[in-house]
């Protein structure tokens, strides 16, 4: 915004922001990518306790 013209152009003048702010929905698809990557390793352990029960018990 330095030089010579100093006048904003219309579209930028014009521009609407969202009413969602950008950090927040970085934030919110952080969470989502968290859980969804914590939640199968979690419920996969007792899952894989069984199966090596099963196939290493002789």
């Amino acid at each position: 915004m330095t030089g010579r013209n100093q006048e904003i152009a219309p579209h930028v003048r014009n521009y609407r922001r969202s009413h969602l702010s950008s950090n927040n929905l970085i934030e919110l698809s952080m969470t989502i990518c968290v859980i969804s990557s914590t939640l199968p390793g979690i419920s996969m352990k007792p899952i894989l306790a069984i199966a090596q029960d099963a196939l290493f018990s002789f």
